[in-house]
């Protein structure tokens, strides 16, 4: 198939010969396309380590580069992908194709250094919060501190909101806290934050949870948070080895996925029995979590597992049969 040489950047004026051809991946409405976009090797590998490594492992002798890179999981990824390209040519973004979001998300995923920081230099400033909320934020604080709670009737009087409050720390649980995610490198990967590492790139919204990287809407907390695992982990997860024994969580996921979304079976080394629903088809990811599914089906009810025993001259029950 001949290469689409209409790209973003002739309305520009680069009319000279490009030496790379970069296939941006993306996803419409459930289905995967390829559309090249064409450059030049020098701006690449000077803008991004990624595609400098990208081209020093492809064939030197070829006249013309050729990379893969998978954008699937950001909205609207080949115009985003286009207008940052554009970017590093003219040292100006154009929004009119994509959003500010969608273009950092893909410097992001490129690590185009110099798109990132141009980007988060044009985020508005947060304004403060008003002296009610900051109010409500006290009464919070209180309601779920009791020793705050104490120590500020022991003193007389009301403190400010602190800054681990305004701040939720790693134990916080809630996904409603909304941070400027932009300002911060995306999902680092750090073993020791916990299984809820996750919650600072998930938004609570009206129609379910938000991951703040790309923008993508889930119903659940759970469904957002393995979406950001899986797609998000900085540096990406891999785990092409053949009989992986799952030494991390991460690791797992991977598998896993594969096993759901595109039916890829699972290594040998996995015993699906003991993860296997016997009531349905599903798989889960580990023993626990099989437990958890199954219960789904039995609920575990006390008054049901009780025996009971009927009075045969009235309605009553008795829980002893000697009492009857």
């Amino acid at each position: 198939m001949s290469i689409q040489t209409e790209n973003c950047l002739g309305n520009f004026g680069f009319n000279f010969d490009f030496d790379a051809c970069i296939n941006v991946r993306s996803s419409k409405e459930g289905n995967d396309f390829d559309e090249p976009v064409l450059a030049h090797r020098l701006v690449l590998s000077s803008a991004s380590p990624r595609f400098r490594n990208l081209l020093a492992s492809g064939q030197p002798e070829d006249s013309m580069a050729k990379i893969d890179i998978d954008l699937r999981e950001i909205p609207n990824s080949v115009n985003a992908f286009k207008a940052m390209l554009s970017g590093l040519y003219t040292g100006e973004l154009n929004f009119s194709l994509a959003a500010h979001a969608e273009i950092l998300a893909v410097a992001r995923h490129c690590q185009v250094p110099t798109i990132e920081s141009k980007l988060l230099s044009k985020l508005p400033a947060i304004a403060p919060n008003p002296p009610w909320q900051n109010y409500l934020h006290t009464l919070l604080a209180l309601y779920m501190q009791p020793g705050l709670l104490a120590s500020t009737l022991g003193a007389n009087m009301i403190p400010c909101p602190t800054t681990s409050f305004l701040h939720p720390t790693e134990e916080s649980s809630s996904p409603r806290t909304t941070p400027t995610v932009f300002s911060e490198k995306i999902v680092p990967n750090d073993d020791k934050e916990g299984w809820c590492r996750n919650k600072k790139y998930i938004e609570k919204v009206d129609s379910g949870f938000m991951c703040t990287v790309c923008r993508k809407i889930y119903g659940r907390y759970n469904s957002v948070s393995y979406h950001v695992t899986i797609y998000h982990r900085n540096p990406p997860i891999r785990c092409d080895e053949s009989g992986c024994q799952f030494s991390t969580r991460e690791a797992r996921y991977i598998h896993f996925h594969k096993y759901y979304r595109h039916h890829i079976p699972l290594p040998d080394s996995i015993d699906l029995g003991s993860r296997k629903c016997p009531f349905c088809r599903h798989v889960s990811k580990s023993p626990a979590m099989l437990e958890k599914h199954i219960a789904r089906h039995v609920p575990e009810r006390k008054e049901k597992s009780v025996e009971s025993h009927n009075c045969d001259q009235c309605m009553y029950r008795f829980v002893d049969g000697h009492l009857v």
